[in-house]
C-alpha cells in the first residue's frame, strides 16, 4: 500500500524524527542540562554536538535536493543553473562574515522560507521554498510543522558551512 502524504507521519517526513533532534541540537532544552554538575555539563556538550552534526547532516541532504543546482555543491554560488539566472545566487558560506561573524537565523529562514517576504522589488528568482517544502502536505495539519522542520535542519546545515 501507498502512503499518501496525509498518512505518513511526521517523524518519517522529517527523516525519522530529525525535528526533535533539531530542536535538542539547538538548545531549546539547555535548562535542566545547566543546572547540573560541570561534569554534566561537558557531557550534554558533546551529546548536543553530536545531534547538530546529525541535524546539519539532514539539512545537507535537504541542500543538494533544493539549493545546489543555483548555489552549488560548495554553496558559493557557481551552480550549474547559475549563469542563466539574472541575479547570480549567494555565496552562503559568508552569510555570517557579511553579519558582523553572526549567522542571522531568523533573516535567513525568512528569505528561504519567502512566504512573508514583499514583492516591492520586482520578481523573485528564488523559489518560494516554504510553499514547496508543503506542498506533499496540502490539508495535513501537521504541514506547518514539516515545513518548520525541513527549514531547520537546511539552516543547521548553512550554519555549519560558514567560513
Amino acid at each position: 500500500m501507498r502512503l499518501t502524504p496525509t498518512k505518513r507521519s511526521l517523524g518519517a517526513a522529517l527523516g525519522g524524527g530529525a525535528l526533535l533532534i533539531a530542536t535538542c541540537a539547538l538548545g531549546i532544552s539547555t535548562a535542566s542540562a545547566l543546572m547540573r554538575p560541570k561534569v554534566a555539563r561537558a557531557e550534554y556538550r558533546e551529546v548536543a554536538t553530536g545531534l547538530e552534526s546529525a541535524v546539519a547532516e539532514s539539512g545537507r541532504h535537504y541542500y543538494i535536493r533544493y539549493c545546489a543546482s543555483c548555489h552549488g555543491w560548495d554553496a558559493r554560488g557557481e551552480g550549474a543553473v547559475a549563469p542563466v539566472l539574472t541575479t547570480k545566487p549567494s555565496d552562503l558560506t559568508r552569510i555570517a562574515q557579511h553579519h558582523g561573524g553572526k549567522f542571522p537565523m531568523d533573516e535567513v529562514a525568512s528569505t528561504i522560507d519567502g512566504r512573508k517576504l514583499p514583492l516591492a522589488h520586482g520578481v523573485r528568482e528564488m523559489p518560494v521554498w516554504g510553499e514547496r517544502f508543503g506542498e506533499e502536505f496540502a490539508g495535513d495539519p501537521a504541514r506547518e510543522q514539516v515545513i518548520r522542520g525541513q527549514l531547520l535542519m537546511l539552516l543547521v546545515y548553512l550554519q555549519s558551512i560558514q567560513r
